[in-house]
């Protein structure tokens, strides 16, 4: 971990006194630490948006800078005591706007003294957050908008306290610009009189906050995070005591609402406004009414994405400050460590995930196959790898995962490493060996995008967890030991005497641990079925060790029948079981791909008599969750039941995606299914023997999500893992 040293020029920060200051665990930690912070503004929570899209915002904006390498630190005021940084209990407390018991005020610079000295609670404006952030050395500050300018502000002096805060607080605001109700160029020109300067992210346009061109430039375009971080850097080098606005337009694919239109609705607002007596601190509220009904509630969906964007942006620049510093030798006030991974849930590694890293290339034509040796094409590079995907979709999920995989010492595995250290993911249990080639599929590609052929090299994931070094704290019996996870997820890449490895391992606890094994493909999935005939125990005793050790299986329609076949052919199946049930109703509109819904519901329950839970990935068509031993609740309202003779019960979870819409790539949507579900599984505390319907089928249900969002992207798993899927709306 880095360290940032003294700053050679202190800047000069306010004070809060300790007994009126609060922070959350994970803020003490990262200030313990050193971590990169961002500040988080609560006026969002309790005034910004309705319950509850208020508190899925703000979790999920929290998780978003986690994932970059920050921590988030929302600040507000409770019980009339500044906090720095909420638990979940807290946040969800203030989004709960049917609650009147603990009012919730909005406090500005103004504010402040009063809602403490009265012991009130309440939500911070961009001025008040300001002041706290700066006072504790934050020097990075997410927010969706900033106040400004009044329509004829000119006239009645209406100027926001945001903007006389930011030319006296040395801060860097990182919002989607101002809102068009209020005057734009009056604000920008109120900003430039107090020295304040106003960038734009990737652009010379101003944002409007719903749109990404407000008509007017800011001073500069910055170009990246470290763009911006030099920036704040030389303002603090210069020991100036103003803020800086940073700019970034609301993405392209959000923007819902025309700007013209935008601008008729607020004029016509404005006419009512004054026709009603409506003046003072009244007007903004009427106005955003206004734009919210005449635009069908697209302004709440466009201010979910932008707050969302920003979060993404604003914690990238706070790491990037973070490494200026350090690289520079500077001093970053309490010394700060750069964070390359999120922080921990906690001491002991809950996840542990094993399973295959790969570079996936693919080439493609950029015409029609040319029948010559060479033709002009593409090549790109991505990550891969079935354990790889499902570590990265549980990490992004908000798990903390260690992977063990392994890699080479070749070029190969220098652009893994690149990759992965680019996502900030961890890769501590990675294994690099020496004269070692890194997994590779080369895939080649028409100008359609359809495959013509492929390489695949993946000899090296026979030695995941089997080192050829002669350190032993790098084979897997020794890591489970010393990281002793409650969670174990498997793919059928490794070798066998990894998967006894596991087996041993969960037999030493008791078997009280949730091991998941992914098949991955028809060739290996049986893999784990055939550990019997490696077992010195007799058939009885070795399938019970492993039917206790991987109590999910998540395999595919095809995996299911090349499993139940291999099972048959060693007399694991009973007689009893073979018996073959009719479709329900309930389930007869269910297509899949890979074979009719008779042969894939019978073969699921035929598999439920061997493992305890069976998890099986329909494709477009969703995921059926069997079993006999675990009572299987409904996990949302689209989802379908049916309980069959003989105790087994069938859950369908429909998919997400919506029909017509087309599929960017499945790649990696299984795997996003599985990392997701394990993610939700230990976030709800519920490990081996207790495991229960109801959290697992709450899972699955989180599990398809993710997988959701994997589809609408080339990459294995989507950056936007981890959010919140309503109805597929938030998808396509």
């Amino acid at each position: 971990m880095l360290r940032l040293v003294a700053h050679t020029r202190p800047l000069n920060r306010g004070f809060i006194t300790s007994n009126r200051i609060v922070y959350s665990k994970e803020v003490l930690e990262a200030r313990k630490n050193g971590l990169p912070i961002v500040a988080l503004e609560s006026t969002i929570v309790t005034h910004g948006m309705p319950f509850p899209h208020n508190l899925d915002t703000a979790l999920g904006v929290e998780n978003i800078v986690r994932k970059n390498g920050a921590v988030p630190a929302t600040i507000a005021v409770i019980g009339g005591k500044v906090h720095v940084g909420l638990e979940d209990n807290e946040i969800r407390k203030l989004a709960d706007l049917t609650d009147k018991t603990v009012p919730k005020v909005k406090a500005s610079r103004r504010d402040l003294g009063l809602v403490l000295a009265r012991g009130w609670t309440g939500s911070t404006t961009v001025a008040a957050t300001s002041i706290i952030a700066n006072a504790v050395g934050i020097s990075v500050f997410v927010t969706g908008g900033i106040g400004g300018v009044h329509r004829n502000g000119h006239i009645t002096m209406d100027v926001s306290a945001d903007l006389t805060e930011l030319s006296r607080t040395p801060i860097a605001v990182v919002c989607a610009g101002i809102k068009s109700i209020l005057d734009i160029p009056r604000t920008l020109e109120y900003l430039e009189t107090m020295g304040v300067p106003v960038v734009s992210y990737q652009t010379t346009a101003f944002p409007a906050f719903y749109t990404p061109l407000s008509g007017y430039d800011s001073i500069a375009a910055m170009a990246s995070p470290q763009d911006c971080a030099s920036l704040i850097k030389a303002q603090r080098d210069l020991g100036l005591q103003n803020g800086t606005v940073i700019g970034v337009p609301i993405p392209r694919d959000a923007v819902e609402i025309d700007g013209e239109e935008l601008e008729k609705c607020i004029q016509k607002a404005l006419i009512e406004a004054e026709i009603q007596g409506i003046s003072g601190k009244n007007v903004t509220p009427f106005l955003l009414d206004k734009v919210k009904e005449v635009t069908d509630g697209k302004s709440l969906n466009a201010n979910m994405a932008l707050i969302a964007n920003n979060a993404h942006v604003g914690s990238q620049i706070a790491v990037s400050l973070a490494e200026l510093i350090e690289n520079e030798g500077g001093k970053g006030g309490h010394g700060v460590k750069l964070a390359t991974f999120p922080p921990k849930w906690s001491p002991e590694t809950k996840i542990a995930v094993i399973g295959a890293t790969n570079l996936d290339i693919v080439s493609k034509f950029s015409a029609s196959a040319s029948k010559e040796k060479s033709a002009e094409g593409s090549v790109s590079f991505s990550l891969g790898g079935v354990g790889r995907n499902i570590a990265e979709a549980c990490w992004r999920s908000g798990g903390d995962p260690y992977f063990v995989s392994a890699i080479g010492s070749d070029p190969a595995g220098d652009i893994v490493q690149a990759k992965l250290k680019d996502i900030c993911m961890p890769m501590t249990g990675i294994e690099a060996i020496e004269n070692a080639t890194t997994g590779c599929y080369n895939g080649i590609l028409d100008s359609s995008g359809n495959p013509l052929s492929g390489v695949a090299d993946m000899k090296i994931h026979d030695l995941v967890g089997n080192s050829t070094s002669s350190d032993s704290r790098k084979e897997l019996s020794w890591i489970l030991k010393d990281k002793k996870p409650q969670y174990v997820v498997v793919d059928a890449n490794i070798s066998a005497q990894a998967l006894k490895d596991v087996v041993n391992y969960s037999e030493d606890q008791g078997f009280n641990v949730t091991t998941v094994y992914e098949p991955t493909s028809v060739p290996k999935c049986t893999k784990i079925i055939s550990l019997i005939k490696d077992s010195s125990n007799s058939p009885e005793i070795a399938w019970k060790r492993i039917k206790a050790t991987f109590q999910v299986i998540t395999p595919n329609v095809a995996e299911v029948a090349a499993m139940l076949q291999h099972a048959r052919s060693l007399n694991l199946l009973p007689q009893e079981y073979e018996h073959e049930f009719p479709v329900p109703d309930q389930f007869t509109l269910i297509s899949t791909d890979d074979g009719p819904v008779h042969a894939v519901m019978n073969g699921a329950i035929a598999l439920s008599t061997l493992f305890r839970v069976v998890v099986v990935k329909l494709g477009r068509a969703g995921a059926f969750i069997v079993s006999r031993e675990v009572p299987l609740p409904l996990c949302s309202q689209n989802a379908e039941m049916v309980t069959f003779p003989g105790g087994f019960s069938i859950v369908h979870v429909p998919s997400l995606h919506k029909e017509g819409v087309p599929v960017v790539s499945v790649t990696g949507a299984g795997d996003s299914l599985v990392g997701a579900m394990v993610s939700a599984l230990a976030r709800k505390g519920v490990v081996g023997k207790s495991l229960d319907g109801t959290a697992l089928t709450e899972a699955v249900c989180e599990g398809m999500e993710a997988a959701a969002w994997s589809l609408r992207t080339w990459d294995a798993v989507s950056e936007h893992v981890g959010t919140k899927v309503e109805d597929g709306s938030n998808v396509y």
